[in-house]
């Protein structure tokens, strides 16, 4: 009746009472493997619930990468397409139609940061009075 018990997954069955002959050895034998049975099969499910604990971790860190990839694809292909561009000013029209500067839109869409400087060409558009009269003071 015990060994049933135990083929049906009740390791706490033991055997009980003693005969004083071989039957108590093959009796301490059962309860031993009884024990370590149920011993072995707590360990078990303690590990099968640590790794189902660190599989749905796991799977919550696949989904933030993931939608950090997406993101990642999607400004991608936010630089990669055809550029509406004002030929004037400069300013970039977004899928809202919204016109930004250049540096705000290429930032935004980057991980680009901007320092500004002057150009030769500009250098000239912007301060050509002021350099033509510091020029005009040096023949001098």
């Amino acid at each position: 009746n015990q060994c049933n018990d135990l083929a049906r997954g009740h390791y706490q069955s033991r055997i009980s009472g003693r005969s004083y002959d071989e039957f108590d050895d093959l009796s301490a034998a059962f309860n031993g493997m009884s024990e370590s049975l149920g011993a072995t099969r707590k360990q078990l499910e303690q590990t099968i619930q640590e790794l189902r604990y660190h599989q749905v971790e796991l799977e919550a860190r696949v989904a933030e990468r993931t939608v950090e990839l997406q993101g990642t694809i999607e400004r991608m292909n936010v630089m990669r397409g055809l550029l509406p561009i004002c030929s004037n000013c400069k300013k970039i029209r977004d899928d809202q139609g919204y016109w930004t500067q250049v540096e705000q839109f290429v930032s935004k869409h980057s991980d680009v940061r901007f320092t500004h400087g002057i150009c030769p060409d500009c250098m000239v558009v912007v301060y050509g009075d002021i350099l033509d009269e510091d020029k005009g003071n040096k023949d001098k």
